[in-house]
């Protein structure tokens, strides 16, 4: 029997089914992995292979960006957030700014040491107030 196969079964059927901050980490981790492989590509100055993490990196941006709840100021926040790194990015890609990578990496990375805060605390029926539309 494949143990790998029935721990990603379980993987996806947790980030297809629990609340909203679960995915959210998860795509979040796939930001930060792209930033990883960006500060590597920045500094060997292979500009193809970073702007192909940064494309990546912007179009998980920009679906999270999509999601946020417009009607709450939280949602308007997460979405301003998100903007905001999206621009980030593009900056990246241009000007190969490592300044701005640092930045970036480090405002990810509290991201989801946030979300794994929240997701560590007991399951309430409360609606989470961090802007998703899930």
């Amino acid at each position: 029997m494949d143990m790998e196969s029935s721990v990603n079964a379980y993987h996806q059927s947790r980030v297809l089914s629990d609340n909203p901050d679960f995915l959210g980490r998860e795509l979040y981790r796939a930001v930060y992995r792209d930033l990883l492989g960006m500060d590597a590509a920045l500094k060997e100055q292979r500009w193809d292979r970073l702007t192909n993490l940064g494309s990546h990196a912007q179009l998980i941006i920009t679906a999270l960006h999509d999601v946020a709840k417009t009607d709450t100021p939280e949602g308007m926040a997460f979405k301003t957030a998100h903007l905001a790194m999206w621009r980030m990015l593009n900056d990246i890609i241009r000007k190969h700014d490592a300044g701005t990578l640092a930045d970036l990496t480090q405002t990810i990375t509290e991201l989801i040491h946030q979300l794994d805060y929240r997701l560590q605390k007991p399951v309430s029926q409360e609606p989470a107030v961090l802007g998703w539309s899930g």
